[in-house]
């Protein structure tokens, strides 16, 4: 099954706001603000990445710190409006793929 999510986090490391950021980018995740990040992924995926999410999370956080992971649905996700710079829709949904040579 796929998953929809939307991640958003508020840590004041700085090595671990980092950290987090690029761990998300690595999952595949697109960062559509500086600290909220949306893609899909399969459950499998899911719950072995939120795992290590959740590891990086405890070694950096202090007191106040957040990591939200929510889950969409694609009918509604659909419905974002957008101002400013845009993301790509079709590859956080999912619907765009990649082939690696």
């Amino acid at each position: 099954m796929k998953l929809l999510l939307l991640l958003s986090y508020d840590i004041s490391n700085d090595k671990g706001r980092t950290k987090m950021a690029k761990q998300l980018e690595q999952f595949g995740f697109e960062r559509i603000q500086y600290s909220v990040f949306a893609g899909h992924c399969s459950t499998h995926q899911w719950r072995r990445w939120k795992r290590v999410l959740a590891t990086l999370f405890e070694k950096y956080k202090t007191e106040g710190d957040k990591f939200y992971a929510i889950p969409q649905s694609e009918k509604y996700f659909r419905h974002t409006e957008m101002n400013g710079a845009e993301f790509d829709m079709d590859w956080v949904t999912g619907r765009t793929l990649l082939l690696y040579l």
